[in-house]
């Protein structure tokens, strides 16, 4: 569902639909001629957000998408992702805004965890590369797989590491639970010379991991993918 407002040139509400009510606690004769940033936005982003809606008022030339958290009567915070146009009068004479929000607070939690996991893996697999004891290393890794499947919507989750030289195999660092460990077997028992390699980490999405280069991530709308590689 979307969430749609109107503002005069004062930045005060003249129109709202029930989502936006439904979503934030209000009641429509709460918020209607009340001060959008005053009620709605948080009191450490108000300032800049009403800076950004003052300029288009006053030049006449709108910013079309922009995303900003939005305050509910609780409290809650919730990340929007708006598209704006002004309003003119007959005359062209610039009256107001409007603006039609989807809530992206989920997608951007997924991200934030995503981007978490990733972190962890990049450390922990600096961590088992520069440890010479495998043993030490699988201490390390532990619960990695079924950590990052925690933190993200993935359904399973395998962590591999490919060797750069003969005989090119792969090292599973972390699996997660779900996954069978015949399964991992048969990928690691597989050579994955230069290019398969290339074609692997190119049909994957690219994750940057410091200093050790880059790597894929294979998320669901990728799994087809993978049985041409794996």
């Amino acid at each position: 569902q979307l969430i749609a407002f109107m503002l005069d040139t004062q930045g005060n509400l003249t129109f709202c639909n029930d989502f936006l009510l439904l979503m934030t606690g209000w009641r429509r004769e709460d918020v209607i001629g009340r001060n959008w940033f005053e009620l709605f936005i948080p009191a450490d982003q108000r300032e800049g957000i009403e800076n950004i809606f003052t300029g288009m008022i006053s030049h006449g030339k709108i910013t079309p998408h922009m995303e900003n958290e939005v305050k509910t009567r609780t409290g809650e915070r919730r990340l929007i992702s708006w598209s704006n146009t002004l309003l003119r009068d007959p005359q062209g004479e610039v009256i107001g805004t409007t603006s039609i929000g989807q809530d992206v607070t989920e997608r951007a939690e997924a991200e934030q965890r995503t981007l978490a996991s990733m972190q962890q893996l990049e450390t922990l697999t600096a961590l088992a590369t520069a440890v010479k004891d495998s043993r030490e290393a699988d201490k390390l890794l532990v619960g990695l797989a079924d950590a990052i499947t925690n933190f993200t919507d993935y359904r399973s989750c395998v962590v591999l590491l490919f060797a750069d030289e003969p005989p090119y195999e792969a090292r599973c660092l972390s699996r997660s639970s779900n996954i069978p460990a015949e399964y991992v077997e048969l990928i690691c028992a597989k050579s994955y010379p230069r290019p398969a390699m290339r074609r692997l980490l190119e049909s994957g999405v690219h994750i940057e991991v410091g200093e050790l280069g880059f790597a894929a991530d294979y998320p669901p709308s990728h799994y087809y993918l993978l049985d041409r590689h794996l």
